[in-house]
């Protein structure tokens, strides 16, 4: 609320965006398929709105694959590749971890992408943003620290 109060309205993309990507995380756990095949069927999935996105750019003449030089093309190819092992290595880890661990972990990346965006190039931080980041890694702590007392209550009986 601190947020939005300060944002002036309410952030739906953001709101869409975590909400997405949590549930994505929550199926991608559940279904009992390796990482390599369930990569394989969501890219199969997604194909056919990808065709239809790169056929609009190719009529508006806006796309640049097989139109520019042969370096952007490897580039473009490479970038697939590279994007590729993120998400298997994902989606492997999220099938061993508990999903509490794994949602606390998925905190780091946006805290250091806050972190270069704010030290590295100079992005605006209020004291709505500070107040938030304050609150939110409040409760990550307490959610944590909650979690290692139940395990050692456990661990003990």
């Amino acid at each position: 609320m601190i947020m939005v109060v300060g944002f002036g309205r309410v952030p739906w993309v953001s709101l869409i965006l975590a909400g997405s990507f949590g549930v994505y995380g929550l199926i991608r756990k559940r279904i009992a398929v390796d990482s390599i095949t369930g990569l394989y069927i969501e890219t199969m999935l997604l194909l056919p709105f990808a065709l239809l996105w790169l056929g609009a750019l190719y009529t508006q003449q806006q796309a640049v694959f097989l139109l520019d030089n042969l370096r952007t093309d490897a580039l473009l190819m490479g970038c697939g590749v590279i994007t590729v092992l993120p998400l298997v290595l994902f989606t492997m880890g999220a099938r061993r971890l508990k999903l509490g661990t794994l949602g606390l972990i998925q905190y780091l990346t946006p805290t250091l992408h806050l972190l270069t965006g704010v030290f590295l190039f100079n992005e605006p931080f209020n004291q709505a943003n500070l107040v938030t980041f304050a609150c939110i890694w409040a409760g990550l702590a307490l959610y944590t620290a909650d979690i290692l007392r139940a395990q050692r209550q456990m661990n003990r009986g």
